[in-house]
């Protein structure tokens, strides 16, 4: 191993000062080639028992020989049964069987059930919490049908039991920096690497950063959304460092085995573990609205029920999934970064309920440096104090805390939760003492937990305009960040794409009050390849046929509508409803016309349109009847172009006074609308 940096020094002379061996060298951890088939906090457990060279070998040896794979599952059962024992490395979950009081237990590997003593579940207690890895010694033998053949003789964890203090007390020898690189050092990451050819302020940002993929463990109910680019170790994390989270990739999603299981009384992921994090987002089936809106629910509130069964729960859920970048920013073609989510979570209250959005794209991807080789804390220690940090009692420091520096105004209560939860779990991790002297760093931190609320506000401001209006998310006497994709919400900017996109917002009527209105964005994006109409997701049948009027209106008046040579023949035009079901499909017919024309030009409106207007295939517009109850809906959003059909001179007057700083096109026909908003 190389010489010890001062870091090094620091984390050996104040642990083993200690007495306590919760520190090795990473650098032998990432040598340790058995790693791959166990979490790596299994692989350091062993490895801190003998931290030497040539221990290394002897754990490889040890985990080939004591740890099945699951494509030899049948031989490690054949071996069980011929020798009549066997010992082995692995996971052992136990339930308890109420109706005759047995203690079943599951080896996932093994495919297989055990009985054991309660007395043994009795002494670690995770076994009936979720799971524990450690060594087990089995012993077989044939018993009656029904019950299981294999018995536990003996469980003893791999993993540690947690002492916070030594934590407690090893971060009072350590400066804010230095103690941030011992936290990513731990969790597996070079901080030298990481700040390399950055300035002071910007290496800090990344670290800070880094350690969000922490802070859910560290912090009860924080839920948190990254989106990066592939090979950034969104998910590594979230295998590696706490037996208490759980990853699920991609796929679909049951509401047995996230909340509860009817027949069984089972308890889902969200009862059994600390963290749940959904990895390939985009591939995500929640498997129907139940599930979409208990999860929903379980944001808020912490509590889910199904059946007769309800639960309560600290779990904190973190989205993780790929969106694709242009040099260090996301996409332009996105009209907001939440597009990647599946359909059913770009829902603008599901996605109110998230408390940061990690903006992935500033991380850099994963290389033979980034790994730390200096000395950290052992992972299976490292996650058991992270859990054990959200038990911390830091009531008064963030009070004090909230006292000189309040929440920003105007905010509303999930967005004050949402700054002070990941404030809160920050701090933990870096002063678990309290916050001390470093403003540098304090500041740093509340900034930060301000912007991954802000970013969250602002792709709400594009999803739900009508609903969602922009304002500062974030703390007072605290700078705001300055990350450049965090612009103010409002029409898109001009873009040159290979796919040209545009927008109109549709004041569709509102279901959900006698008389009233709210806003969809109606979007139209050119594509590079293809033919013809194509309607996105899933619309009513009239509103279908709206937008098929309004492509079909389009096609056939190019000259007339002054379109110049941009050409819609053999070229595939795609519609998409954003925001909600459309309630009013006739009169989608003028907003989706205003979104295909924008697309087609190639460039926004300059403020942002509104529109509300049943078309004849001849382009003859009506305006709804109840459009001066929908206006409503437009009082409190900023002044744009309201456009309609024709209206009678009363209300039209009417209209104009309620929306006294708007501009509103009455138009009697498609042409002429179009023709006076480009005026």
């Amino acid at each position: 191993m190389d010489r010890p940096s001062p870091l090094d020094e620091r984390v050996l002379q104040v642990f083993g000062a200690l007495g306590e061996s919760v520190v090795l060298p990473k650098g032998m951890a990432l040598r340790l080639g058995g790693q791959g088939h166990v979490p790596r906090y299994v692989s350091e457990y062993l490895l801190a028992q003998r931290p030497r060279e040539t221990a290394i070998a002897a754990i490889e040896d040890y985990l080939r020989s004591h740890h099945p794979l699951p494509r030899e599952r049948n031989l490690w059962r054949h071996r069980l049964v011929q020798e009549g024992s066997l010992r082995i490395v692995d996971r052992l979950e136990v339930t308890v069987d109420v109706e005759d009081g047995s203690y079943v237990g599951r080896i996932a590997s093994l495919d297989l059930k055990v009985r054991l003593d309660p007395a043994l579940a009795e002494d670690h207690a995770g076994l009936l919490a979720g799971g524990l890895w450690g060594r087990i010694d089995l012993a077989w033998q044939p018993v009656a049908e029904g019950v299981p053949a294999t018995l536990v003789r003996d469980f003893q964890p791999v993993q540690a039991h947690a002492r916070l203090e030594p934590f407690l007390e090893g971060r009072s020898y350590f400066s804010a920096e230095g103690w941030i690189d011992l936290l990513l050092t731990s969790a597996g990451y070079d901080p030298v690497h990481l700040g390399l050819g950055l300035a002071a302020d910007a290496a800090l940002r990344r670290k800070l950063l880094l350690l969000m993929r922490l802070a859910p463990l560290a912090e009860g109910s924080l839920h948190l959304l990254e989106l990066g680019p592939k090979n950034t170790g969104k998910t590594y994390l979230a295998r590696n460092v706490s037996q208490d989270a759980f990853v699920i990739s991609g796929g679909a999603v049951t509401p047995a085995n996230l909340f509860v299981h009817l027949t069984t009384g089972r308890p889902g992921l969200l009862a059994q573990r600390r963290l749940l994090a959904f990895d390939e987002i985009a591939r995500l089936h929640l498997g129907g609205a139940e599930v979409a809106a208990a999860l929903k629910d379980f944001l808020e509130s912490g509590q889910f029920s199904r059946g007769r069964h309800e639960f309560s729960s600290d779990c904190s859920v973190v989205l993780l999934g790929n969106i694709d970048v242009e040099g260090d920013l996301p996409s332009r073609r996105y009209r907001h970064l939440c597009e990647p989510l599946p359909e059913e979570l770009r829902d603008s209250a599901f996605l109110d309920r998230l408390h940061a959005f990690l903006p992935g794209w500033e991380l850099p991807k994963l290389e033979p440096a980034s790994f730390a080789t200096g000395f950290g804390f052992v992972s299976d220690y490292f996650g058991e104090v992270l859990i054990a940090l959200r038990d911390l009692p830091f009531a008064a420091e963030m009070d004090d805390l909230l006292r000189r520096h309040p929440p920003a105004p105007g905010m509303t209560r999930r967005d004050a939760v949402a700054v002070t939860r990941s404030a809160e779990a920050l701090l933990k991790l870096i002063y678990p003492n309290g916050p001390t002297g470093d403003q540098e760093v304090l500041q740093a931190i509340l900034t930060l937990a301000g912007e991954l609320r802000q970013r969250i506000h602002d792709q709400l401001c594009r999803i739900a305009p009508g609903e969602f209006q922009p304002r500062r998310v974030g703390f007072q006497g605290v700078p705001q960040t300055a990350a450049r994709d965090l612009e103010p919400a409002g029409p898109a900017r001009v873009r040159t794409l290979a796919m040209a996109a545009g927008e109109c917002l549709h004041l569709d009527r509102d279901a959900g009050a006698e008389a009233g209105g709210r806003l969809l964005r109606v979007e139209a994006s050119l594509l590079a390849t293809g033919r013809g109409l194509r309607s996105e997701g899933r619309l009513p049948p009239v509103a279908a046929e709206a937008e098929r009027i309004a492509y079909s209106f389009l096609l056939a008046n190019q000259r007339l509508l002054r379109l110049g040579q941009t050409g819609l023949e053999g070229r595939a035009v795609a519609l998409q409803v954003a925001g909600g079901t459309v309630q009013d499909g006739p009169s989608l017919a003028l907003p989706a016309l205003l979104a295909l024309v924008s697309a087609l030009r190639g460039e926004a409106y300059l403020q942002s349109v509104v529109a509300a207007g049943e078309s004849t295939l001849h382009g003859h517009l009506a305006t709804p009847a109840d459009i001066l109850g929908r206006v409503g809906a437009l009082r409190d959003t900023a002044p744009g172009v309201l456009v309609l059909g024709p209206l009678a001179e009363n209300a039209l007057q009417e209209v104009e006074h309620l929306l006294r700083s708007w501009r509103i096109v009455a138009a009697p026909t498609l042409a002429e609308a179009i023709l006076a908003l480009r005026a």
